[in-house]
């Protein structure tokens, strides 16, 4: 009787998000569907379509992101800057301010964590 392989991901980032890391855990947890392994993916939900081909035995189950990321995720998709073939949106000025609020609220909310 063979033992049936099993592994949690946790990934903030994974596909439809078109980060780096996103990409590398897409790979590694291809690469191990396909050398037997069941993986349940916990990540965040996010509004973007999801058009990658994933392995029958990969499960991906997602997660409220929190008030802030929720809303930042889907003025991003609104707008169309995940993906390659949007560099020119993504180097826009509006973005970039919009970017910029984005990491000072961040800073402003985290502050109270870290700095006792």
């Amino acid at each position: 009787m063979t033992e049936t392989k099993r592994l949690l991901l946790i990934a903030y980032s994974y596909p439809p998000l078109e980060d780096a890391q996103s990409l590398r855990w897409y790979y590694l947890s291809q690469e191990l569907a396909k050398q037997g392994y069941h993986i349940d993916v916990l990540t965040i939900d996010h509004p973007a379509e999801m058009d990658y081909e994933m392995e029958p035995n990969i499960n991906i189950h997602r997660v409220y992101p929190g008030f802030f990321e929720n809303i930042a995720n889907r003025f991003k998709n609104r707008i169309g800057v995940d993906g390659v073939q949007n560099q020119q949106k993504r180097r826009s000025f509006s973005f970039s301010l919009m970017k910029r609020g984005y990491w000072l609220v961040r800073s402003l909310v985290g502050a109270g964590k870290y700095h006792k």
